[in-house]
């Protein structure tokens, strides 16, 4: 599997690899700079090059960390990444967990700097594997992301213009956004506007939005790993799916502890079903006397558990869901009912506005 970085952009590429859930190295080169990006399941495990800025010694010299003359006397400026990892292990300069973090930073700035990069090939190899010891983990999401907005508008918006496709919230979407994934405003009523599976130009219809914004806004949530698109072209070949199958099966395979004594099994409790929202639901939350009794958090609730919740909220009641089969009064009744809701998520999440409510709420006591 090879093309070129003018085809499509790097960013789509390494969102196609991880949603694939592949495993294998993914190579890079544009003009004399090379890097690698090594994957396992579909995660980026780690991303090296050979630019010498990028090199883990340099990594470590930037960051201020460690004196640079005890540094060098440890590690030798050419040096290979492999090599100066255990030399600054070997020397104290690093404990395991220093250097865990040091190897994240520097697979970040390999991938922000590849992902600049506007020409040069590509070629993935599903038979290579990384060792577990050099495994840095990096959450990469929001690079993706912040390089699908980096892209001029009007080209970031192309890169979304097949309506065939079918959109559909990642599993665990609130916990991405919770755990560091920041959205910009269009980017948040985008995925307020989804709660089931929906074509990319109905989305862009209902959203509200200039159809240049909300493409945008789409293409970032897709490279971002918030919404999985389904249909369209592919930047893999058709085989790439089946490679995955093979390579899941055969890491379930290896990872299948050997049989032991038969016991009768447990009955496991069935997980709850995520309950659809009902116009009912809707309007008794809107009735709540404060912010938090509308959106159904405690006083002491963090920020990640309020927009956690918002976008449940969002997902299962919003006004669409039930507009088709609501009178014109009860349409009216839904509208206001989310707004109240939204009014109670913009009051909460922003710290100035929320001490200012807290106060509030203290002098009615």
């Amino acid at each position: 599997m090879n093309g070129r970085l003018s085809d499509y952009p790097l960013a789509e590429l390494v969102r196609e690899i991880s949603d694939a859930g592949l495993w294998g190295a993914l190579r890079l080169e544009h003009e004399r700079a090379k890097a690698v990006v090594y994957f396992d399941g579909g995660e980026v495990l780690a991303a090296v090059s050979n630019v010498r800025a990028l090199r883990l010694v340099e990594v470590l010299r930037r960051s201020g960390t460690v004196d640079p003359a005890r540094l060098y006397a440890a590690v030798g400026e050419r040096t290979s990444d492999e090599q100066a990892a255990a030399a600054l292990l070997q020397s104290g300069l690093l404990d395991e967990q220093a250097l865990r973090r040091l190897q994240e930073r520097q697979s970040k700035e390999v991938l922000g700097e590849a992902l600049r990069w506007a020409e040069g090939v590509w070629s993935f190899d599903p038979r290579v594997r990384l060792a577990a010891a050099h495994a840095a983990r990096p959450e990469v999401s929001g690079l993706l992301a912040e390089s699908a907005r980096g892209l001029p508008p009007e080209v970031a918006a192309a890169r979304a213009r097949d309506d065939s496709q079918t959109l559909t919230p990642v599993e665990g979407f609130e916990e991405r956004m919770s755990s560091g994934l920041r959205l910009m405003p269009a980017e948040a009523y985008v995925m307020t506007r989804l709660y089931a599976p929906t074509l990319l130009g109905e989305l862009v219809s209902i959203s509200g939005l200039p159809e240049e914004e909300a493409r945008r806004a789409v293409y970032v949530l897709v490279l971002g790993g918030l919404l999985k698109r389904e249909g369209g072209p592919r930047l893999l070949p058709a085989e790439a799916l089946g490679l995955a199958a093979q390579q899941r099966a055969a890491s379930a395979s290896a990872q299948t502890p050997a049989p032991e004594a038969q016991h009768p099994a447990e009955r496991q409790p069935e997980p709850e079903a995520d309950k659809q929202g009902t116009v009912e639901e809707l309007l008794a939350r809107a009735r709540g006397e404060t912010h938090y009794e509308v959106l159904g958090v405690t006083r002491s609730a963090s920020a990640e558990e309020v927009k956690r919740v918002y976008y449940s909220h969002a997902r299962r009641l919003h006004p669409d869901r039930f507009r088709r089969d609501a009178d014109e009064e009860t349409r009216q009744r839904i509208d206001a009912a989310f707004a109240r809701i939204a009014q109670a998520y913009d009051v909460l999440k922003d710290a100035p506005l929320r001490a200012a409510y807290d106060l509030k709420l203290e002098k009615k006591k």
